[in-house]
């Protein structure tokens, strides 16, 4: 249910990156690493292995619209093990600036 919720978030940013400057595309980037790191924290804290959670964002990834598919392809699938391993250390905001995926 939660990845369904994220799906419907990350499409809708999708609809919206594609519409607007360079300049949000790291907004919304920023948004879509925050809302992924809390899924792969809560599946983590439900006992839900790496490797099915590493699945289940791909799935979701090439479910996404043009340019988002790209991004998250390049830009969050690759950091999926380091999220996973890091979730008791920080937020998830702390873990995307820690990426380079959010602005401080």
């Amino acid at each position: 249910m939660k990845a369904c919720f994220v799906l419907a978030i990350l499409v809708c940013v999708g609809l919206t990156v594609s519409a607007q400057k360079n300049d949000d595309i790291s907004d919304e980037l920023c948004y879509a690493c925050e809302e992924l790191a809390k899924l792969i924290q809560e599946s983590k804290q439900r006992g839900i292995p790496l490797e099915e959670v590493d699945e289940k964002v791909r799935k979701l990834c090439h479910l996404l619209p043009g340019f988002l598919e790209i991004l998250c392809d390049y830009e969050l699938i690759p950091d999926i093990d380091q999220m996973y391993n890091q979730t008791e250390d920080i937020s998830p905001r702390d873990q995307c600036v820690k990426l380079e995926l959010c602005n401080n």
